[in-house]
């Protein structure tokens, strides 16, 4: 009988689970790295725009108070100029990557933790879009990793991609509380009938 009521809880378990669909919440880091797709390895890109939910603004500003950081740069093409808010750019007023054997990385750190419902990024616009082919990575506060993309392509007339995260899946409330009130109602029911 104990196993016939287990099964059937499970069953109710799996057909209540639902996912909503939302944006990408408490996002503290983006990490831009070049792509395997781009044959020259060199990471350029001229602005990372952030777009928090709700305000619209971009959160990846030096304004904003968001800071960056890079593996290594050509001269007078430094990190900051990747959060300066001018899009797209060219060179020397982006971020220009100085090793091109594809370990070059671009760190974005938000000012707090924040929501995200898309994240756009600009490459170069002067020279060399071939370069433009992004992989992009976004961690928690903790560094836990919320969410990756591969071969974001960058090399058309605007110099730009966009990554909306309003499909990204995440456990709706409802489901949750309902997974865990059956999941307390089965604990209860097996020890009353001990």
């Amino acid at each position: 009988m104990k196993k016939y009521i287990f099964s059937i809880g499970v069953l109710v378990l799996l057909s209540v689970s639902q996912f909503a669909s939302a944006s990408l919440i408490i996002v503290s880091k983006i990490v831009v790295t070049p792509s395997s797709l781009n044959a020259q390895g060199w990471l350029q890109v001229s602005e990372v725009v952030a777009t928090q939910t709700g305000t619209g603004n971009d959160v990846a500003l030096t304004t904003a108070g968001a800071t960056a950081t890079g593996s290594s740069n050509w001269p007078n093409s430094s990190p900051n100029y990747a959060i300066d808010g001018i899009s797209p750019a060219g060179y020397p007023n982006i971020f220009h990557s100085y090793e091109n054997d594809g370990s070059s990385f671009l760190n974005i750190f938000l000012a707090a933790p924040t929501e995200l419902d898309s994240l756009t990024l600009f490459g170069r616009n002067n020279c060399c879009s071939t370069r433009d082919i992004f992989d992009i990575a976004l961690y928690d506060m903790a560094g836990g990793l919320l969410f990756e993309a591969e071969g974001l392509d960058a090399t058309g007339a605007a110099h730009r991609v966009d990554v909306s995260f309003a499909n990204v899946a995440v456990p709706a409330p409802a489901s949750v509380f309902m997974m865990v009130f059956l999941l307390l109602g089965f604990g209860f029911y097996n020890k009353r009938n001990r």
